[in-house]
């Protein structure tokens, strides 16, 4: 069985509006692709924004290193002052958050 976001080519968006980041990602979140979110996150603290909005709602599959990824990258925000929070997922993130017992963490 076949869901709408299978073969859906990753990617990772960032957009800057005032002191608000949006990473926007799609695809599968895996070993392989972790790092270019962790990279987005780093340098949306590094600028200094005052808050930044993660958009799962492209990801149709994800591990615990994307679990890692999100984790580290709100230590880190919230160590610098900054807000990150989880602003769509989808089942598969639900999933995840749900099984780890993140799934409030991410939406404060």
């Amino acid at each position: 069985m076949t869901g709408p976001l299978d073969n859906v080519p990753f990617t990772v968006d960032t957009t800057f509006e005032g002191d608000r980041a949006r990473v926007v990602v799609q695809g599968e979140v895996d070993a392989a692709t972790a790092g270019r979110i962790e990279s987005a996150l780093n340098d949306a603290i590094d600028r200094g924004t005052a808050t930044i909005d993660v958009d799962l709602g492209g990801v149709g599959f994800i591990d615990s290193s994307g679990l890692r990824v999100l984790i580290v990258g709100r230590q880190r925000a919230t160590e610098a002052g900054i807000g990150l929070r989880v602003v769509a997922t989808t089942p598969a993130v639900e999933r995840l958050f749900e099984l780890t017992g993140l799934a409030e963490s991410f939406r404060s």
